[in-house]
């Protein structure tokens, strides 16, 4: 059986850029939550750094997340914005097993 895929994909936008960076992120969202192998998927600004957003996201498997990284919706947004970030990453997680003997 295959393993939910946790995941955190961080986005910062260069300065003056925030505000259509988070624009272009938000169309994400609703499209992202109604993939059939999407778990949940919330977005976020920094309460610190208002230019960094973090997208809090599981999928169901590997399989949906590769199918939403290939989606039209997600296509569509990031060549439009690729300009505007200072850095990105994506993280894909693996839970770390803890004894509850601790």
């Amino acid at each position: 059986m295959s393993q939910p895929i946790p995941g955190v994909a961080i986005f910062v936008a260069r300065p003056g850029a925030e505000a259509k960076v988070e624009r272009a992120l938000r169309t994400l969202v609703a499209p992202s939550r109604a993939e059939a192998g999407a778990v949940h998927y919330t977005l976020h600004k920094d309460r610190e750094n208002p230019r960094c957003f973090v997208f809090n996201e599981e999928w169901k498997d590997q399989a949906a997340f590769d199918r939403h990284v290939a989606s039209d919706h997600v296509s569509a947004v990031f060549p439009q914005i690729d300009d505007l970030l200072e850095s990105s990453l994506v993280l894909l997680l693996s839970e770390v097993e803890v004894s509850r003997a601790l």
